[in-house]
């Protein structure tokens, strides 16, 4: 254990593309959070509560559906960006959750406008994760670190523009699904980038929507306690913010995940196709960073969560010590299935991923439609039960090719 510890601290000194990676991720983060600081104060309290909802949609939809193009370009041997790829996988995505996500729009009772506007957000990050999927491919890390920052930036400016110039709900739900489009164009304008856009030769698209099952699942965990919530109990709106701010600073913790899959997927993924032997402790390298980090993570937040989420998030936090940390714990188990996830995407098993998260969230479903089980805690199960799952399937495969 000792020697896989001093070779994953030598790995992260010598290759220089995860340090500005980590930093355009951890300023996207402080980025997003000013943004909501700014926009609290053009809304009520209903408003902004309604606010992480739809926000909490956005993501879930943006970094749910189409993460999956980035990791799809990430364990793939090609330097040409496909933008027909993106738009086809983007609809595919939309058409697969449909049902769901129907249910949900109307459940929320989110009008018609507001539904576009969040569909734009989403095909703008479709396009945005497979160029950052590219970027990470030609090894552009500065490039990839500069659009998060920008992106996030960009949100700031349009909440505190039309906020100040509308003051209104729509105003800053509109500010928020315009940013990433302005952002991705901005970029392309002012970058010395030339990609390529011809039709390449791409993935299954099997591929793509096992991996879209794992990151939309994976991301209605860590953003889908306040809606769940909400559409459980539709009188706990004032309770959504504080789920979702709870769950805003366990998503720092994944701020990680760009950087350690940045280097160990591509990595994992050249190691097969070059039919090199590859070792359990191979597999699980981007896993032990991950469970390092994760370590100092819970323990920081046991200390001072609730106080950094109060000052730092939301002056209206409520929740105590113990909530936050079982809300950091799903952040923490989430971390640990894609980082354990990185073999199954290398080898293209991807549809393992996708039946067991799918097999997870059914289960979820289940307990939280036909038990009282607290929220929180079907989550830390479920999540859990994918996690022993993977491992297994790990195990299995590296048995069986040895």
């Amino acid at each position: 254990m000792n020697m896989n510890i001093k070779r994953l601290i030598r790995t992260f000194d010598l290759n220089k593309s995860i340090p500005p990676v980590m930093v355009g991720l951890v300023l996207e983060g402080i980025f997003i959070l000013i943004s909501l600081r700014v926009a609290e104060n053009f809304l009520i309290a209903s408003e902004y509560s309604q606010l992480t909802i739809v926000y909490s949609i956005i993501s879930i939809l943006s970094f749910g559906l189409f993460a999956g193009l980035e990791q799809i370009r990430q364990s793939q041997r090609t330097d040409e960006f496909s933008l027909n790829k993106t738009i086809r996988y983007a609809l595919i995505s939309l058409l697969c959750i449909s049902p769901i996500l129907l249910f949900i729009l109307i459940q929320l009772k989110i009008s018609i406008l507001f539904s576009f506007l969040i569909f734009i957000s989403a095909f703008s990050y479709a396009i945005q994760f497979d160029f950052f999927g590219y970027l990470s491919h030609i090894k552009k890390p500065y490039s990839y670190a500069g659009l998060k920052v920008l992106d996030a930036g960009l949100k700031i400016f349009l909440v505190f523009s039309f906020g100040s110039l509308l003051q209104s709900f729509f105003a800053i739900v509109f500010a928020y699904s315009l940013a990433p489009l302005v952002a991705l164009l901005l970029y392309l304008r002012l970058s010395n980038l030339n990609p390529s856009y011809k039709k390449t030769i791409s993935s299954k698209t099997k591929a793509y929507i096992d991996l879209s099952i794992l990151n939309f699942i994976s991301l209605s965990y860590l953003y889908g306690l306040p809606l769940v919530n909400y559409l459980k109990d539709n009188e706990t709106i004032y309770t959504a913010s504080n789920l979702f701010f709870g769950q805003a600073y366990s998503q720092v913790l994944q701020f990680t995940l760009a950087p350690i899959q940045f280097y160990f997927l591509p990595k994992l993924a050249k190691q097969y196709s070059k039919g090199e032997n590859i070792k359990l402790s191979d597999i699980y390298r981007g896993f032990y960073m991950a469970a390092i980090v994760s370590i100092a993570y819970v323990v920081f937040t046991y200390i001072f969560g609730v106080r950094v989420i109060t000052y730092f998030f939301y002056n209206s936090f409520n929740l105590d010590e113990q909530e936050t940390i079982l809300i950091a714990m799903i952040s923490v188990l989430i971390l640990l299935i894609k980082t354990s996830s990185f073999y199954l995407i290398a080898i293209r098993k991807t549809e393992l991923l996708g039946y067991t998260l799918l097999s997870s969230f059914l289960l979820l479903g289940a307990i939280v439609y036909f038990t009282q089980l607290n929220i929180t805690f079907a989550f830390l199960l479920t999540c859990s039960f994918s996690l022993l799952i993977i491992f297994y399937l790990n195990i299995k495969l590296i048995t069986d090719d040895q």
